[in-house]
């Protein structure tokens, strides 16, 4: 469900200064066309997080697609599976205190984490946050967690 990424340096506070200066808007469900004025977006991200998304891209050779996502402070992201992304990875800028839990077969569990692989095909949420959630997430359309999965553990054994 969730796996470290180790395979490339980064420069997290460009990353975040990067997503602090970004345009964003209220995500809009593809399925159900509402709004969430608490989840904020932004597709256009900064020359720094695309040379990441290339390099990254080219580690894992897939295409990735990067954006900013805010989460306003109090507010949460329900139960839900992610559409058309297999699974993604996510680089948790702001605080880490506020943990994605997944819940497969009735049983839950919270993982904290800063930079990591993913299964957005796995339901999951982000409980009420105690402050707002930055996040950079390089969503994966091609392949699925578990072959995202062996191809970091090959990069991070060489």
């Amino acid at each position: 469900m969730i796996h470290e990424v180790s395979c490339i340096e980064y420069d997290k506070e460009l990353i975040l200064q990067e997503c602090d200066e970004a345009v964003f808007e209220p995500y809009v469900d593809p399925k159900s066309g509402k709004s969430a004025h608490f989840w904020m977006i932004c597709r256009d991200v900064g020359p720094y997080t695309k040379e990441i998304n290339k390099r990254m891209c080219k580690s894992l050779d897939v295409q990735c697609h990067p954006r900013y996502y805010v989460l306003k402070d109090q507010f949460e992201v329900p139960w839900h599976y992610d559409r058309g992304t297999m699974c993604a990875i996510n680089m948790i800028l702001s605080t880490d205190r506020d943990p994605i839990w997944f819940r497969r077969d009735g049983i839950e569990s919270s993982h904290s984490y800063s930079f990591s692989l993913i299964d957005v095909q796995t339901e999951h949420r982000v409980a009420a946050v105690t402050e707002s959630r930055k996040l950079f997430k390089m969503s994966i359309f091609d392949i699925t967690f578990e072959e995202a999965q062996k191809r970091l553990q090959m990069l991070q054994e060489e």
